[in-house]
């Protein structure tokens, strides 16, 4: 039974049959998606160099036409799920750092000011076991970070044969892409920084933390402090929960919108 396919959420609706065809059929698909890869990357070259946007659209027709296996969907997923997931550690990092800075700080000011420095009092203890403490939780969250990061580059180096894959590098590799004003108005809506006059978001992240740029989290210092919340989230941890579905479901516009503006729209 033939099945014309345009979009990976067909699946929704057809028979066990037509399913069978269609996992068939991509199957084969995904065979001349690969056997081509040199002439795909040849054509993509020659209208990235003259129009980007146009290297974008073709990529995203590919992908439409060729689509991912369910191991590529699942990198994929992985992909943004650690994506999200270093957005929170950095923003962590940053608070982690003041409040070590700030005990630092304490504790060197108390010892100035005492004649004695043999005599400690339960008030100095206090403080140096919340910078123990603090050091502690600033060097765990510093090994998450490192540990997302390479769960991160490996679901890239997973799809990187593929024309989604090439339109997230493409997408990534400019400075403010996450500017969009569809993401920048989620921020605004969630009550992030976007919606101060502050604008963190509009910063240029540190060359450490160069694999993430993006919108507050619940970790975001300013936020934090705009809330009035003194202490940041916990990791997030596994498995992540995205907000959207990957592949987009039918019915998910949010999910494909948020595939439009940080894969497609780049």
């Amino acid at each position: 039974m033939p099945v014309t396919i345009q979009r990976i959420t067909d699946l929704n609706g057809m028979d066990y049959e037509s399913q069978l065809e269609f996992a068939r059929t991509m199957g084969r698909r995904r065979v001349w998606r690969d056997c081509f890869h040199t002439l795909w990357l040849n054509i993509e070259t020659k209208v990235y160099r003259k129009k980007p946007a146009k290297a974008q659209r073709f990529r995203r027709a590919l992908h439409e036409k060729f689509g991912l296996s369910k191991e590529e969907w699942e990198a994929l997923r992985s992909y943004f799920a650690n994506y999200e997931a270093v957005g929170v550690v950095k923003q962590r990092n940053d608070w982690l750092e003041k409040e070590c800075s700030r005990l630092r700080g304490l504790l060197d000011t108390t010892s100035n000011s005492r004649s004695d420095v043999r005599a400690t009092g339960d008030a100095d203890e206090e403080a140096l076991a919340a910078h123990r403490a603090m050091s502690n939780a600033l060097y765990q969250n510093r090994n998450e970070c490192r540990r997302r990061v390479e769960l991160l580059w490996k679901a890239c180096c997973y799809i990187e044969h593929t024309p989604i894959a090439r339109a997230l590098k493409q997408c990534r590799g400019k400075a403010a892409w996450h500017m969009h004003p569809w993401l920048r108005q989620q921020c605004v809506q969630a009550g992030g920084c976007c919606a101060r006059r502050c604008q963190c978001c509009s910063r240029r992240p540190g060359s450490r933390w160069d694999t993430w740029v993006g919108h507050c989290t619940p970790a975001c210092t300013c936020c934090m402090k705009h809330d009035g919340v003194e202490v940041p989230i916990a990791p997030m941890e596994d498995p992540i929960q995205l907000r959207y579905s990957i592949p987009p479901a039918a019915d998910d516009l949010f999910g494909e919108r948020m595939m439009d503006f940080t894969v497609w729209r780049c």
